[in-house]
């Protein structure tokens, strides 16, 4: 897992990478599974397991790689306020995710 760094910001960002989410996921899935309770991976509904290597260009900070800019539209996390809370794009993508989980 690697860190990207956030123009204008000290320092290293946040890490980025998807073998934390994807173990995390996996043992929260098993655990559904116990209860046959549907999971929905955000992780994976937003394209976040995607490789690093892609890149996509941030409106604000250029070329970045794909997940991280992903991330950057859906969240407010590294990219604008550090705040790790949904901007509305993000909302409406975890609720399909929970929506099709749920045979919806």
């Amino acid at each position: 897992m690697g860190t990207h760094s956030v123009p204008g910001r000290a320092g290293p960002g946040p890490p980025v990478g998807a073998a934390v989410p994807r173990l995390l996921h996996l043992g929260a899935r098993a655990e559904y599974g116990k209860v046959d309770a549907a999971f929905a991976d955000a992780t994976a509904a937003t394209g976040a397991y995607e490789p690093l290597t892609e890149t996509a260009q941030d409106p604000e900070y250029g070329p970045a790689p794909a997940p991280v800019a992903r991330v950057c539209a859906l969240t407010y996390f590294f990219c604008t306020d550090t705040d790790v809370h949904l901007t509305p794009a993000g909302h409406e993508a975890i609720a399909e995710a929970v929506l099709a989980a749920a045979g919806y």
